[in-house]
């Protein structure tokens, strides 16, 4: 499990168990983590490593967490779609503290960025959005568009 000789930090190695986890379904999405203290005692750490793997996981967008409440699986979201245009470009930034505050986007979620050829931007938190280039036979039609 934790291979203490490796050179992957131990609060990383605690933190890829647990992700690994996540992924398999072992813990599955709204489920409960374990409290600091129980993961203390599973690998064998310290307060502060169980806290620095916690907040890895929260960083990599896995799981929520909230002062004084228990730790969940992050309930992945189902997406809305961003229609590109020829020409856009799509990238992603960081959140700031004004994208965090706007969307009450939790720790981890970076924001997705569609820019035009003249620089002109849109923006989504990619949490919620994808986007997605339509193939000549899905193109959604707007509306008004007539059928000929």
């Amino acid at each position: 499990m934790i291979d203490r000789r490796r050179r992957r930090a131990v609060y990383l190695q605690i933190a890829d168990d647990i992700a690994d986890k996540i992924r398999r379904d072992t813990l599955p999405p709204g489920a409960d983590l374990p409290s600091a203290d129980v993961i203390c005692r599973t690998y064998g750490v310290g307060m502060t490593t169980a806290a620095r793997a916690l907040r890895e996981l929260e960083h990599a967008g896995l799981i929520d967490t909230e002062p004084g409440r228990v730790a969940k699986v992050r309930v992945p979201r189902v997406l809305e779609t961003v229609w590109l245009e020829p020409g856009e470009r799509v990238s992603y930034r960081p959140a700031d503290p004004d994208d965090v505050e706007r969307w009450s986007l939790p720790l981890g979620v970076p924001m997705l960025v569609v820019t035009q050829l003249n620089h002109w931007r849109r923006e989504y938190p990619a949490d919620r959005f994808e986007a997605q280039v339509p193939r000549p036979d899905t193109r959604p039609r707007r509306s008004g568009a007539s059928s000929d």
